[in-house]
């Protein structure tokens, strides 16, 4: 059922106008990226005021012909402006299945042609239902999508309505000059709500901004050190979080010094005949490093390491359930975080944990080991031979002063392949600029 608000929350005159253009050029061709262009140069001559349109945005709908959706702002007479959708369509197609009781802005003949209706259904970030239906029914090239082994910036939203569309500005002008997707704009580190909020705001910005090119949202998952009830409590959080494409696993707090605990006790016969036969090779990396494990070696990591393994096998194969019912598909990218400034993992130490994950096909497709202190290049060096044997993408988080010459340098050792963790880049330029030093 419609519903006719007592002052519109814009004009029917411009949405009249908005809506006929569209009609007119998109029902002679394809609705592509150089027509969305080519509409959006026309609009200046439109003289709107009222509404402002997210061109990129502008979509067919998928079973209605002579349809069309665009994410639009409406502004009010006293200068009030509330983000909508605009469903524009000839009076005869069908009205939308999609959205319950949309606004009714008007049924118009633009020039006293073919009669359209035009409806606005209020579309900003938290209107999460509105959001989720349009990005999973009406277009799926919005949706979220594992990044791989790609570079990738990612930061984390404080103000989704402010942060989130500078972030996608920055990461199409990125892409515009370096043809570099490098999007990963989003990171969750709790639970509860916030899990649906923070994936309908990347969503929501992501078809404001007309981003088809993929994106990735990455929620954290920080274990205690009981295992049992932070893996129920994960149980939850992954469910509720099917949807995003990457997790992370802080798994630190599992890492056990190996004094008091003997390799016997954890092991039957067969496990340990695997652990000795399968670490005693030798492990080339690059930049000419080998690294080789000694038998006392080889107990005393399986010790240290063994719980975290455990975990990072449990919740690998839980996301891996829900996945395979989520909207955004069966696949996902898996960050494994370790080390901290009270437990440190050398990167030999790393090369046993990633071996013994990919033995197990539970391979994980970036890695964000502790590096701080002096000499975070050379840390990052060191572990970017690491991440390059496994073929996976290191994530490193920069000192606030790290020099540009630096940024380089770590860029350079990880041949590229490098996911940088921020905190809320604020502005297009800023984040073009990483780019390029990302990329050496």
């Amino acid at each position: 059922m419609m519903t006719v608000p007592l002052e519109l929350p814009l004009r029917a005159s411009e949405a009249a106008a908005l809506a006929d253009l569209i009609l007119q050029m998109g029902e002679r061709q394809p609705l592509s990226p150089e027509l969305r262009s080519r509409l959006l140069s026309r609009i200046p001559s439109l003289g709107l005021e009222s509404v402002r349109p997210f061109m990129g945005s502008l979509v067919k709908d998928p079973t209605h012909a002579s349809t069309y959706y665009l994410a639009v702002d409406g502004v009010s007479s006293a200068g009030v402006v509330q983000p909508f959708l605009l469903h524009m369509a000839l009076s005869s197609a069908p009205a939308s299945a999609h959205f319950a009781k949309p606004i009714l802005i008007g049924r118009m003949r633009p020039g006293g042609g073919r009669e359209i209706v035009v409806n606005a259904i209020p579309f900003g970030p938290g209107d999460i239902q509105a959001v989720r239906t349009f990005g999973e029914q009406v277009d799926r090239g919005f949706l979220p999508r594992p990044q791989g082994h790609l570079s990738s910036i990612s930061t984390t939203i404080e103000d989704p309505f402010r942060d989130l569309p500078q972030a996608f500005e920055a990461y199409a002008a990125a892409l515009d000059e370096f043809r570099a997707n490098l999007a990963a704009p989003i990171r969750v580190e709790d639970s509860g709500e916030a899990l649906e909020a923070s994936y309908a705001w990347a969503l929501w910005a992501a078809i404001r901004a007309g981003w088809r090119e993929g994106y990735t949202i990455e929620a954290c998952l920080h274990i205690t050190g009981d295992d049992g009830a932070s893996f129920e409590q994960f149980r939850s959080f992954i469910r509720q979080a099917s949807a995003y494409t990457k997790f992370t696993l802080d798994l630190t707090p599992l890492i056990e010094a190996a004094e008091g605990i003997r390799f016997a006790d954890l092991f039957d016969t067969v496990e340990r005949s695997w652990i000795m036969e399968e670490f005693s090779r030798e492990f080339p990396l690059s930049g000419g490093v080998t690294v080789r494990f000694g038998a006392e070696e080889i107990q005393r990591l399986a010790v240290k390491f063994s719980r975290l393994l455990g975990s990072a096998e449990k919740l690998h194969d839980e996301i891996r359930r829900e996945k395979g019912r989520s909207i955004t598909g069966r696949t996902f990218d898996l960050e494994l975080r370790v080390g901290s400034e009270e437990v440190k993992v050398e990167p030999r130490e790393l090369v046993f944990v990633m071996h013994w994950l990919k033995s197990q096909r539970r391979a994980v497709q970036l890695i964000a080991p502790y590096m701080g202190g002096a000499g975070v290049v050379e840390q990052a060096a060191q572990f970017a031979h690491v991440a390059r044997y496994f073929q996976t993408t290191l994530t490193f988080t920069p000192p606030a002063d790290l020099e540009p010459e630096a940024k380089e340098q770590i860029a350079r050792s990880c041949g590229g392949k490098l996911n940088w963790r921020l905190t809320n880049p604020r502005s297009a330029a800023w984040l073009t600029a990483l780019a390029a030093r990302m990329r050496g």
